[in-house]
């Protein structure tokens, strides 16, 4: 006795895509179907609000008579950010969320000169760094150099850290926050 066996063929069926409205074109009558704009996932690690900002770096703003106080990034901390070759933190100006320079200093990170700031790390002591701006590949980059690998060794900078990276003036001297999330 044989068996008939059939085979049997298995489809997958295309995901649908629901339709979000269907509009109708005035002049011609006839329906034009619009599919759902994609929505962009961004992952905010931590807030921008200066109210959320732990109370004693607020204070420590405040003591030094500290105005103008921006959230400017959050920075994932890469190789180059922590090896001692390179002596530097890079802020890719593309990644900057406020203009936080005035002319003149711009003018200064743009000469080679750099612009001397101040940085308060973590555990609010101050660091005198240099603040550049390189071209770097095909962007533009604000760079923190000098000093950093000291900045970097006594807060025990790794790769894969994540700092917010804030900014407020001290009469006109730049002051940069760095806030370990």
């Amino acid at each position: 006795m044989t068996k008939n066996t059939q085979t049997q063929r298995v489809t997958r069926k295309r995901p649908r895509i629901p339709i979000q409205e269907m509009v109708l074109d005035d002049e011609e009558d006839e329906a034009v179907l619009t599919k759902p704009a994609k929505k962009k996932s961004r992952k905010k690690i931590a807030s921008e609000n200066v109210q959320d900002l732990p109370v004693e770096i607020r204070n420590r703003i405040a003591e030094l008579n500290g105005t103008n106080t921006q959230f400017l990034m959050s920075k994932k901390l890469y190789n180059t950010d922590v090896n001692a070759n390179n002596n530097r933190l890079s802020l890719p100006e593309n990644s900057i969320k406020y203009e936080f320079l005035n002319e003149a200093e711009k003018e200064c990170t743009r000469e080679g000169v750099g612009l001397d700031v101040t940085v308060l790390d973590p555990c609010l002591r101050e660091h005198p760094l240099v603040l550049k701006k390189w071209k770097m590949k095909s962007v533009f980059v604000y760079n923190l150099i000098k000093n950093w690998n000291k900045v970097a060794s006594e807060n025990k900078f790794k790769k894969d850290h994540e700092l917010q990276i804030w900014s407020f003036k001290v009469n006109t001297k730049l002051y940069f926050v760095l806030n370990k999330v």
